[in-house]
């Protein structure tokens, strides 16, 4: 349960991210859309990363959803512990970290 709301603070930090960013309901709708489905395709969450060529691996492990596919793989086929997904968790809150700042300096406070 810990994995999966750090995964819900980082999704949230994001979707506030581009909320800040975006002018109207339009722009947030279609960001989101652009940014999630692109992180969709290239993280693992389609297929997975294992079939696909070596340079697209790569750029996958630059998205959350291969860091958050990873670390939920790992808890339900594997089996692992907490322990065992700390390099995936630190990543996630890494992400956490940078969105939420970028969202804290670029929200409009009316």
């Amino acid at each position: 349960l810990l994995f999966l709301f750090v995964i819900s603070c980082a999704v949230g930090a994001i979707g506030i991210c581009i909320a800040s960013i975006a002018r109207n309901f339009a722009q947030t709708n279609g960001l989101a859309m652009l940014l999630f489905l692109g992180m969709s395709a290239l993280g693992g969450s389609w297929w997975p990363l294992e079939i696909t060529p070596v340079f697209m691996q790569g750029i996958g492990k630059l998205t959350f959803n291969y860091w958050a596919i990873s670390g939920i793989k790992k808890l339900i086929l594997y089996n692992a512990s907490l322990a065992e997904v700390l390099p995936e968790m630190s990543v996630i809150l890494l992400i956490f970290g940078l969105f939420f700042c970028a969202s804290y300096r670029l929200f409009k406070y009316d």
